[in-house]
């Protein structure tokens, strides 16, 4: 059981490193350059970069998400 936990704890700080942010859109944990699993927004890394490679700009984005529209 001790290790169990011990396993845990290390993959929860991991998760929790520098290697991974909050998506511009909707906040999930991504990692810097990556499609976000929730929104389906491409990250350009901790400093949104315009224009990426999204079709939609930033501002466009959030709104779509809020308003339960599609991110692209």
């Amino acid at each position: 059981m001790e290790g169990q936990l011990e396993i845990k704890a290390k993959s929860i700080n991991y998760l929790f490193s520098d290697e991974y942010f909050s998506c511009p859109v909707c906040g999930e944990l991504v990692e810097p350059d990556d499609i976000c699993r929730k929104c389906n927004w491409q990250n350009t890394g901790p400093e949104n970069i315009e224009p990426g490679p999204n079709t939609m700009t930033l501002s466009m984005a959030k709104k779509a998400w809020t308003t339960g529209n599609q991110v692209y």
